[in-house]
């Protein structure tokens, strides 16, 4: 049986590296809607549906082993931004590839980010209180994946996650476009994954992601102490002015 299993295993990895795919890697922060905007790519059947996978261990030598993650022609990954991640976002050197580079505004992002602490990490809340989320997680990660965009002109699409909320069927077909999909038509609805379970740790873990359909987009700022750091911070101003949001 082991034999027999080694040797399909072999088979399935000949038959995927010989086959063109495209990686498309899904940059953005922790709690931006990344888990959202995969599952909806995914509903096109050209599209992988993966758990979240870190496509930054890949390098220029072992690139080639994306192309066994699945057998669908369009193998999309995504991974946010780890706390005090130094050099996020690392791009394989891979080809065809296409980034598609997702940003949420920094209240909801934070407010998210600390119920999520609260819930799968409560050992670390007391480190990560709502300014240092802001300013040593937030702000950094959002300046580099801006700085991303910048100096990849052409290679990559961006996009807020409030636009995603709004415009699902205008968004999700734009990007089905971009990647190189057959999905004719944008979506606002998907599917649990076949071979694994959304939880904290591979993907988003709450219950919203269950709804299996986007849900409206419903800004209720109430934290006046986060919103007066927000609108005091020079920095901060200037990213969510690039983005849009100011």
């Amino acid at each position: 049986m082991e034999l027999a299993q080694y040797i399909k295993r072999k088979l399935f990895v000949i038959r995927q590296l010989s086959r063109r795919k495209t990686a498309v890697f899904l940059l953005s922060t922790m709690r931006s809607g990344s888990t959202l905007l995969k599952s909806l790519l995914a509903a096109a059947p050209d599209v992988s549906h993966l758990p979240e996978h870190d496509f930054q261990r890949y390098s220029s030598h072992n690139s080639w082993r994306i192309k066994t993650l699945s057998d669908k022609p369009i193998i999309l990954m995504k991974r946010p931004a780890g706390y005090e991640e130094q050099d996020y976002p690392i791009v394989p050197s891979y080809s065809p590839a296409k980034a598609i580079v997702l940003f949420r505004d920094a209240y909801e992002t934070v407010v998210s980010l600390r119920k999520m602490n609260e819930v799968a990490y409560p050992e670390i809340t007391s480190h990560w209180t709502p300014e240092r989320l802001l300013t040593q997680y937030w702000l950094p990660v959002t300046e580099s994946l801006w700085k991303y965009t910048q100096d990849h002109p052409g290679q990559h699409a961006w996009l807020r996650y409030e636009d995603l909320l709004t415009h699902p069927l205008e968004n999700t077909m734009r990007l089905f476009s971009y990647i190189g999909s057959s999905q004719e038509r944008g979506v606002d609805r998907y599917a649990p994954p076949d071979d694994y379970q959304w939880a904290w740790g591979n993907d988003d873990g709450g219950e919203k992601i269950k709804t299996n359909r986007v849900q409206p987009c419903i800004l209720q700022r109430n934290d006046s102490e986060l919103l007066s750091l927000i609108e005091e911070h020079e920095a901060i101003k200037s990213i969510r002015r690039v983005l849009g949001y100011g």
